[in-house]
């Protein structure tokens, strides 16, 4: 059994400051999620999506919170954006880990 995912959409915008959330949802057990978000701002957003879990190289360690940004293209602002199949045991660019001894 996988564990749930917890997913934040965020946004960054010129105005404000960083890490705006828009909105938070919890993934099902087979990593399905569904997230929506508005804003009203005068301007360009940059959305993203921060997804929080405990797989560290494949192996789920309960001791360990990793999480993982993915950036949303601007094209997808304002429109369906399907992120297909997102590989959590591969670390990138915005990658954060704490474990717990």
């Amino acid at each position: 059994m996988r564990s749930k995912l917890k997913l934040k959409l965020n946004f960054n915008y010129i105005s404000s400051d960083p890490d705006d959330l828009l909105n938070t949802t919890t993934s099902d057990q087979k990593g399905y999620f569904r997230i929506y978000g508005e804003e009203n701002e005068v301007g360009n957003i940059e959305p993203y999506l921060k997804i929080t879990h405990s797989c560290d190289n494949g192996v789920i360690d309960p001791r360990c919170t990793i999480t993982d940004q993915y950036t949303i293209p601007k094209e997808y602002v304002g429109r369906v954006y399907d992120m297909g199949i997102v590989s959590l045991n591969i670390a990138k660019k915005k990658h954060r880990k704490h474990c717990e001894n």
